[in-house]
């Protein structure tokens, strides 16, 4: 009798683990990954918080906004989001399941190649941009080389999946090395310059 209580409730222990566990996955890597996976199938909600979406807001006025960082949910009971359109750097991560912050802070790097060619376009994600302009050395980085920004001279156009573009062509810009930064809603995003190559 004994032996099968303790069969019973190692079974339940298990049980329980599963349904307050969960799975973080990158695919396909932890390097450049296209999409982060989050398995939990029991969630009714599920948040990315990170360091390139202020930390769902709160790392602007320390409250959680619902509406950012949501992820989606596929036919397998898995939530995805969409990463691959990040400009290259290191980024950290915390998961929020149904409104609570899970203790495990995350980690992957995006390192995009730097070679484009005309006719090809620049991208940025920001969820919460309401205007983004590129700064280079082609465009005076945006008029500030000459000591006032000029926002028509790198502006990109954000699309209904809060991807931002900038086309890159032989009327904006020339083959060769260039250095570039992004400008979010009137700030320079910090850290060292991005490198493109235009062939």
């Amino acid at each position: 009798m004994c032996k099968k209580n303790f069969i019973f409730l190692f079974l339940f222990f298990l049980v329980i683990i599963n349904l307050f566990s969960y799975q973080v996955k990158f695919i396909p890597s932890q390097t450049n990954p296209h999409l982060i996976i989050i398995s939990d199938v029991n969630a009714k909600k599920v948040q990315i918080a990170g360091d390139w979406n202020n930390w769902c807001g709160t790392a602007i006025d320390e409250n959680l906004s619902p509406n950012i960082g949501k992820l989606l949910k596929n036919n397998k009971g898995e939530w995805f989001t969409d990463v691959k359109y990040l400009a290259n750097a290191k980024y950290n991560f915390k998961i929020i399941i149904d409104g609570k912050w899970q203790k495990e802070t995350y980690s992957f790097e995006v390192i995009n190649s730097p070679v484009k060619k005309i006719g090809s376009e620049i991208t940025y994600y920001n969820p919460e941009a309401n205007e983004v302009i590129i700064a280079g050395d082609w465009n005076k980085w945006a008029g500030t080389e000459n000591g006032y920004l000029e926002p028509a001279l790198g502006k990109m156009f954000k699309d209904e999946n809060n991807i931002w573009h900038y086309p890159l062509t032989d009327t904006h810009i020339s083959r060769g090395i260039h250095k570039y930064k992004f400008i979010v809603n009137g700030k320079f995003i910090e850290g060292p310059p991005l490198i493109l190559i235009i062939k």
